[in-house]
């Protein structure tokens, strides 16, 4: 999806290569999640979707604290870190969380990441359901661009699903991480 969006002029390469490299971190909030709703089969609650949905502040939080300590100065790469960990639950159309951004006042690699993270959850099996066929996905995401999806990153996806159904038959836990660039 990057590529294809480098070779719009939307990024450069060195933009793809920080969002492949980093979005593997983007939930790296649910560390500090209580395990009971983390692993939890069942439909949440009210409450436990709130305890869930801080995932990305408490994320932010946690790989700031760390990078302060290391002395980590690229401010560059730090920003592209945490627009992904805060802001990969905003949904195009501004009814996401945490800030309700809205278009592209999402930053662009948040809206790579969401695509991907999507693309991810619904190819993969859960304890809660079974994995979705490609067709499936494809227009969940089509329905989806311009409300929960940016279009410009779903046009990139969709020139790209080849390549999703090729690295899901081959590698189907690596899906999400090949999806960025």
């Amino acid at each position: 999806m990057g590529l294809y969006l480098a070779k719009k002029r939307k990024c450069d390469g060195n933009f793809v290569d920080s969002v492949y490299h980093f979005s593997d971190m983007h939930d790296i909030g649910k560390s500090l999640i209580p395990e009971d709703i983390l692993y939890s089969t069942e439909i949440y609650t009210d409450h436990e979707r709130d305890i869930m949905n801080q995932h990305p502040e408490l994320g932010c939080q946690l790989l700031s604290n760390i990078l302060t300590t290391f002395k980590y100065d690229n401010h560059q790469e730090l920003n592209i870190i945490l627009n992904i960990i805060r802001h990969h639950h905003e949904r195009y159309d501004g009814k996401g969380y945490p800030a309700k951004l809205k278009g592209t006042d999402i930053p662009l690699e948040a809206r790579i990441v969401t695509v991907a993270d999507v693309i991810d959850a619904l190819l993969s099996n859960r304890p809660y359901k079974k994995p979705w066929s490609i067709e499936d996905v494809e227009l969940y995401l089509i329905n989806g661009s311009g409300t929960l999806f940016d279009p410009l990153c779903i046009d990139a996806i969709l020139h790209s699903l080849d390549k999703v159904t090729l690295i899901q038959s081959r590698y189907p836990d690596v899906i999400e991480e090949e999806l960025q660039a």
